[in-house]
């Protein structure tokens, strides 16, 4: 289970996990969480721009970790909302480098940046505090899916940091 869903169920696990006996409005707002995740998936409405996916990623993980959302240009905005294909392919990177911060890493903290690393290309970092990676790592269900949406990506530990940086071209 990878994406959104994935997503909602982790971080309501966290944020249960660090209550000791949930109210009832705590489990219901659980129980929302998932509920709007699920929809989603199912909807047939028009895609979300990838503003609002970086925005639902923070309303997600929040009160689960904290997450930087970036500063965003004119430029990189409008590229992103007049390309669906660029856009979704960002929100992807972004969704799985933020789940497996917290879930791998256990992450507390992570930030998002963006920049135009020339005209065809934007680069993504996803920056966290969580544990170091392995010296050995085995590719998993997430490689495969930043292989097909990036144009290239690599994860490395950097100073005291886990970092995931990959190009979308746009």
């Amino acid at each position: 289970l990878h994406g959104s869903v994935q997503s909602a169920l982790y971080a309501s696990a966290i944020r249960l996990a660090k209550i000791e006996s949930p109210t009832a409005d705590e489990i219901e707002t659980v129980q929302h969480d998932i509920t709007a995740a699920i929809n989603k998936l199912e909807s047939v409405e028009g895609a979300e721009t990838f503003s609002e996916v970086l925005h639902q990623i923070q309303v997600v993980w929040e009160g689960a970790v904290e997450v930087e959302l970036p500063e965003m240009t004119p430029e990189i905005r409008q590229q992103l909302e007049s390309n669906q294909v660029a856009s979704a392919c960002a929100a992807e990177v972004v969704r799985e480098a933020v789940s497996n911060a917290v879930k791998h890493g256990k992450a507390e903290h992570i930030v998002i940046a963006l920049e135009r690393t020339n005209p065809h290309l934007l680069g993504i970092t996803v920056t966290n505090d969580g544990q170091p990676l392995p010296a050995a790592i085995e590719a998993g269900y997430g490689s495969s899916i930043l292989d097909e949406v990036a144009f290239t990506w690599q994860l490395e530990n950097r100073g005291g940091y886990t970092v995931l940086g990959a190009a979308i071209a746009i």
